[in-house]
């Protein structure tokens, strides 16, 4: 049996009448998230930068003192396209590494009933002999060298959420969240993952009448893409229902070729010019695919979203918030 399955069985939780922190809360993931807990009975707190500054542990002691929040929910972070994770990876990887140490100390300090990590299939091994993330596999290799940085970022997370919960008992659990898409993205195509890339690309092609848009890579690295409402909902269950320290992949475990989600874009879109690929482009590791089953059976949910859906969504959206997701950088 491994450490993680081994470790600490705690209760689960029931969020009403709690004091909720989300810490990212301006951000993409942590507004979805905000915006659910709108229909729970709780305070939430989301607190700006300069009330919460997560980089230093002096600001995260004495707001937890001051807020003693119950529940925290743990979505900030430095954000990371693969251009970015290429260009910046030191940056990348000291300020998440900060921020989780920051938050842990915290959470256990003050008291915190609960926290839940928000982490990254990027954490997963480079390659596995199924190809599927499976979570008992989750230390079983190195990573892919491609997102190194900030896919070890994420799995000290998974370590150190297990170390608190083993020496002091804080219930403290990690969710792997696959490649996320959806209305308030930031669309940025160093910045952001595939999905919301893809969609600024044809989307600005479309508005300017260019002929063709270009991809990175070669189409046939293969993903699974988790609408971010989706994603929202199922921490929110998590919240409530999953207490073990052996993190839980959240996604569809729908597998999608570059390639197709490109043309899906494109049609989409409206956008009747060409796909060139830039074959000398970065792509990451072949193929990502979440296992779900274990999702599915704790949390008795799955996505509500298919793939088309979800897009056909997100792109409504960018069309009518165009200037804003064009700038967002």
């Amino acid at each position: 049996m491994s450490k993680l399955i081994a470790c600490i069985m705690l209760p689960a939780m029931k969020l009403t009448n709690k004091i909720i922190l989300v810490t990212g809360g301006s951000g993409f993931l942590g507004g979805h998230v905000i915006e659910k807990l709108k229909s729970y009975d709780v305070r939430v707190l989301a607190p700006s930068h300069k009330e919460l500054d997560l980089i230093r542990l002096e600001s995260c002691l004495d707001y937890f003192a001051k807020k003693r929040p119950h529940l925290v929910i743990h979505c900030a972070g430095a954000i990371s396209g693969l251009l970015q994770i290429l260009d910046t990876p030191a940056e990348i990887f000291d300020t998440n590494v900060r921020i989780n140490l920051n938050v842990l100390k915290a959470a256990h300090e003050y008291q915190a009933e609960k926290l839940v990590n928000i982490g990254s299939t990027c954490a997963y091994p480079g390659e596995l002999p199924t190809g599927y993330f499976r979570e008992e596999e989750f230390f079983n290799g190195p990573m892919h060298k491609s997102v190194e940085s900030y896919g070890f970022s994420k799995r000290a997370m998974v370590v150190g959420s297990t170390a608190y919960r083993q020496q002091y008992g804080l219930n403290s659990m990690t969710l792997l969240l696959t490649n996320m898409y959806g209305p308030g993205d930031v669309f940025s195509v160093e910045r952001a993952h595939v999905a919301s890339a893809l969609i600024k690309k044809f989307m600005v092609a479309k508005r300017n009448n260019e002929p063709a848009v270009e991809v990175l890579g070669t189409g046939k690295a293969v993903r699974e893409f988790l609408y971010v409402e989706d994603a929202a909902e199922a921490i929110l269950l998590a919240a409530e229902k999953y207490d073990e320290a052996l993190p839980l992949n959240v996604g569809t475990g729908e597998e999608r070729p570059i390639a197709e989600l490109a043309q899906m874009i494109k049609e989409l879109s409206g956008f009747t010019g060409r796909i060139v690929w830039n074959r000398n482009g970065p792509e990451g590791a072949l193929r990502k695919v979440s296992d779900v089953s274990r999702m599915k059976e704790k949390l008795g949910w799955e996505p509500k979203y298919f793939l088309r859906d979800g897009l056909k969504k997100t792109i409504r959206w960018f069309e009518d918030h165009y200037e804003e997701a064009v700038s967002k950088i």
